[in-house]
C-alpha cells in the first residue's frame, strides 16, 4: 500500500506528468491505433522491407518512424525554447540553437521522405 502511494505520488509530479502527456500526445499523433487495431494487415507490408507501402494503410515501422520523427521535432523545438528562455553563455546558446535547428531539419527530412514513399 505504501509502495503504491509512493508510485502514485511520483506519477503526479508535474515533470513526470508533463512527460507522460507529451508521450501520449506523440503516440496519438503518430497513429498508434491503426497498427493496434489492424495488426495483421499492418504487419503484412513494410516500408523497410519493400520500400513502398499502400497509401490507404499504415505499417508498424511507419508508425515507429513517424513517432521518432515527431519526437525529434519536439526535442528540437524544446531545445530552441530552452536556449532562448534561459540565461546561458553565448557560445553554448549558439551551439544549442544550431543543434536545435539541425534536429528540426532532420525531422522534416524524415517526414518528407516518408510522405514521398507513400505516393
Amino acid at each position: 500500500m505504501v509502495r503504491r502511494r509512493r508510485v502514485l505520488e511520483r506519477l503526479t509530479e508535474p515533470r513526470v506528468l508533463t512527460f507522460v502527456v507529451v508521450l501520449i500526445a506523440l503516440l496519438l499523433l503518430s497513429g498508434i491505433f491503426y497498427p493496434l487495431v489492424y495488426f495483421r494487415e499492418a504487419t503484412r507490408f513494410s516500408i523497410l522491407a519493400t520500400g513502398r507501402s499502400p497509401p490507404f494503410a499504415q505499417s508498424v515501422d511507419e508508425t515507429i518512424t513517424v513517432f521518432v520523427t515527431y519526437t525529434l521535432g519536439f526535442l528540437g523545438l524544446y531545445a530552441l525554447y530552452y536556449c532562448l528562455t534561459r540565461r546561458v553563455e553565448t557560445s553554448l546558446m549558439k551551439n544549442l540553437i544550431i543543434l536545435a535547428i539541425m534536429i528540426l531539419i532532420i525531422s522534416y527530412v524524415l517526414l518528407y521522405s516518408l510522405e514521398r514513399m507513400k505516393r
